[in-house]
């Protein structure tokens, strides 16, 4: 079984993941400061996560967590084309290079280790350093670039994922698949980007629509005015259909007040009309609006289970949901490497 920590643990994207890659795990602590996402948490698994902060945690403490895999997410912002691109200079990144230093000198270094991030995160001194240390301490490495376009979803939310196994761990010899006949590999493995497997070919899965995840009678606030698309001057809004098969992200900033590379918006009417994305006139004609939190959860393979608790607002919410995982996404990865630690 995986005896996890939960690093900058947000709503719990790497605990749902687990769930619906059908993994045999236990979450023994979860870890972030942000009261939001803890509340959400708590409210969904009952796990209350620790509000430490992971920069001051030390080896002692995880020694007596006694987890065997490490689940982690860090800050994207040190690494973002709209970030600061600091790097390890960013204070935001001192949790991780706090792990790092742990895991160079951890007595009994956890079995498994998977992280996300943003693309450019591969390259960065945070990722050499990393890689290195892991190196160093007899892991097996499996890089990843993936976005869920790759495995059929209509979302264009690329990623890096690394996935680390001890080569000493017992995890090795432990099977922590459930006892099921589901195993199957990965919908669209030639797409994966893999840096060190070839695949052959295989034929991907047919694109899902957007309209697969829509909500019915979505209620007016979250339809746009000609002011929310009148304060942008000649910018382009991303205009996708409930028949569109791709939508960018959705950033953590998605809101009608910031429209600018934050998602896309939906287009509700007047589907023949031919309008202009710079003219506000013609948005406001088509209908268009945000897609609202729920959607974003379908989108993002969020269970339908999976609820936020009365007292965070709508803003919270696409907050928490821009900062989170692609569950759908990351559980395939899972499986991918559970699969190749099997073979």
């Amino acid at each position: 079984m995986l005896k996890c920590l939960e690093f900058f643990s947000g709503v719990g994207g790497w605990h749902l993941a687990l769930t619906k890659a059908g993994l045999k795990f236990e979450i023994l602590q979860a870890f972030d400061i942000n009261e939001n996402a803890n509340q959400v948490y708590e409210y969904n698994f009952g796990i209350k996560p620790s509000k430490k902060i992971i920069d001051r945690l030390t080896v002692n403490e995880l020694e007596k967590l006694a987890a065997n895999t490490w689940l982690m997410s860090p800050c994207c912002q040190p690494f973002t084309l709209n970030g600061t691109r600091l790097d390890d200079k960013d204070n935001r990144s001192k949790p991780l290079l706090n792990l790092i230093d742990i895991l160079a000198t951890i007595s009994s270094p956890p079995g498994f280790i998977a992280l996300e991030n943003v693309p450019l995160f591969e390259g960065s001194n945070c990722c050499n350093k990393l890689k290195t240390t892991l190196k160093s301490r007899g892991y097996l490495i499996k890089e990843y670039i993936v976005s869920p376009k790759d495995i059929g979803n209509p979302n264009d939310r690329k990623r890096y994922f690394l996935v680390a196994l001890n080569s000493d761990s017992e995890l090795l010899h432990q099977d922590f698949l459930p006892q099921r006949i589901d195993r199957l590999p990965m919908k669209c493995p030639e797409m994966m980007k893999l840096r060190e497997i070839e695949r052959l070919p295989m034929k991907c899965p047919e694109m899902m629509k957007l309209r697969e995840f829509l909500d019915v009678d979505v209620e007016y606030e979250y339809f746009l005015t000609l002011p929310d698309v009148s304060k942008l001057k000649n910018f382009r809004h991303d205009v996708v259909s409930p028949e569109s098969s791709n939508c960018s992200t959705f950033t953590s900033s998605y809101e009608a007040r910031h429209l600018k590379g934050s998602g896309s918006i939906l287009q509700t009417k007047n589907f023949g009309f031919e309008f202009d994305r710079t003219n506000p006139d013609h948005l406001i004609h088509i209908g268009v609006r945000l897609f609202t939190p729920n959607e974003i959860m379908k989108i993002h393979g969020y269970p339908p289970e999976f609820k936020f608790p009365k007292q965070i607002s709508i803003k919270q919410m696409y907050r928490l949901l821009g900062n989170g995982l692609h569950i759908s996404c990351v559980s395939e990865v899972l499986r991918h490497a559970v699969m190749e630690k099997e073979s």
